[in-house]
């Protein structure tokens, strides 16, 4: 399938768009034209605001967003995304209700992360949910740009039935991000004594259990939870990501990490070498140097004896352009960040991945977005919801998912497994989101 697009609005997004639409619908090409002078093509659509050229299939109206330099207006944006219906039909032409092209690029490139105010960061100068169009319109747990995606494609089914479009079902991307490997293995009985007086004080009795019938020699290491983890990956026919905090300096008691140069067990990593794809977790300290990133990078592909390429920052602290501009510079191909951290959902409006456009430079770079659907971490810590309602919103989340053929990218610790500090709770929540994918996967 040619796809043509006819608009006078040409420039380096309206470039990243057309690779960013070729892809999503298994298209052979979608190049843009200033006029239908010689143009073959199996669909057209006319981009802008004037009466639509012969020959047209959509019409779709131009924002002005993907001019080059362009910035968005944040109210326009939530009115656009509040409209009705989405395709609307009149006479034998079909329209689109929104620019959603120009909105699409607006969340793909995460525009509205950019030159942000001190009130839209927390204490790691993150981006919340709250901050986000996507919150503000109710679209944040609903992937909107999978969902357009999959209404153009069933017009142009029906306009054009010969056409051949591929588009791949729905897939799960399984992970977990290591903080510390071990829990109690490895440390003195005193420094295990000390975190046990701190899990009492917390009213962690189940804690205090564990870490005795370790010293007991009765029970293995609670964050020893990688056999089940792979296990669990493997059954959904996925490789496990494990992405490892590395730290090269402990500057924040957030980095803290039992991981360093001289790691003790490093058998037992390198015994997971062909089930697992490993990544760096890049600590806060080296958020935004590329110094630092490639310091932890090295030292982490000394400890598993292979290359590694992929990443998630540690607490999903992204800054733009920083801290992508630095993960590229070190070697870094895909990054797997793209999620809030306070509450689970489609931060950039979709499921599947794609390539970061670079606002500043008005580029297309090379690294390889993943977004992150649901972590572990959300619903316990930041919106506070018990396990039966986590597994309602996983069930959402992946319907949604789903329905629309998306990616299913969700983050279980190692050490959510353990049961420490009330996670035995929320371990029917894990054991929800591996059975409720599994029948998915069936269908």
């Amino acid at each position: 399938m040619r796809i043509v697009v006819i608009t006078s609005a040409v420039s380096p997004r309206l470039d990243y768009m057309l690779r960013y639409l070729r892809n999503r619908f298994g298209a052979e090409s979608a190049v843009a034209s200033r006029s239908m002078n010689g143009v073959k093509a199996d669909l057209v659509i006319y981009y802008g605001n004037e009466n639509p050229p012969p020959g047209t299939h959509l019409t779709v109206p131009d924002s002005g967003i993907l001019l080059k330099g362009a910035v968005a207006d944040k109210n326009q944006v939530v009115e656009a995304l509040k409209s009705g219906d989405f395709i609307l039909k009149e006479g034998s032409h079909y329209r689109t209700s929104m620019d959603f092209m120009g909105l699409g690029f607006f969340l793909l490139s995460r525009m509205e992360e950019y030159n942000r105010s001190n009130s839209e960061k927390d204490s790691l100068e993150r981006f919340s949910s709250v901050d986000s169009v996507l919150d503000e319109t109710g679209l944040l747990q609903i992937p909107v740009i999978d969902w357009w995606i999959k209404q153009l494609l069933d017009l142009f089914r029906e306009i054009r039935p010969g056409l051949k479009l591929v588009h791949p079902g729905f897939e799960l991307l399984p992970s977990c991000d290591i903080d510390t490997f071990y829990a109690i293995k490895g440390k003195s009985l005193l420094r295990s004594f000390g975190s046990g007086v701190a899990q009492l004080l917390r009213g962690d009795f189940d804690g205090v259990g564990d870490r005795l019938k370790f010293h007991m020699s009765i029970a293995n290491d609670p964050y020893d939870k990688l056999e089940l983890l792979v296990r669990d990956a493997e059954r959904l026919e996925r490789k496990l990501h494990c992405f490892v905090l590395f730290p090269a300096k402990r500057s924040r008691p957030q980095d803290r990490s039992g991981w360093d140069k001289n790691f003790p067990y490093s058998k037992e990593i390198l015994k997971w070498s062909d089930r697992i794809i490993w990544g760096l977790h890049p600590s806060i300290y080296s958020n935004h140097s590329a110094k630092k990133i490639l310091e932890e990078k090295k030292q982490l592909e000394e400890l598993v004896e292979q290359p590694v390429e992929v990443s998630r920052q540690h607490f999903l602290n992204l800054r733009f352009p920083e801290t992508y501009r630095s993960l590229i510079e070190t070697g870094i191909k895909e990054d797997h960040s793209m999620g809030f951290h306070d509450l689970p959902g489609f931060r950039a409006g979709t499921s599947r991945s794609f390539y970061w456009y670079d606002l500043e430079k008005e580029e297309i770079t090379t690294l390889k977005v993943h977004p992150l659907v649901f972590m572990d971490a959300s619903v316990k810590h930041y919106q506070v919801t018990g396990p039966a309602e986590s597994c309602e919103l996983v069930r959402q989340l992946m319907d949604e998912t789903y329905t629309t053929n998306g990616i299913f990218s969700y983050l279980w610790h190692n050490s959510s497994l353990s049961g420490f500090d009330s996670w035995k709770d929320y371990r029917r929540v894990y054991d929800f989101i591996v059975n409720n994918a599994e029948d998915l996967m069936k269908k």
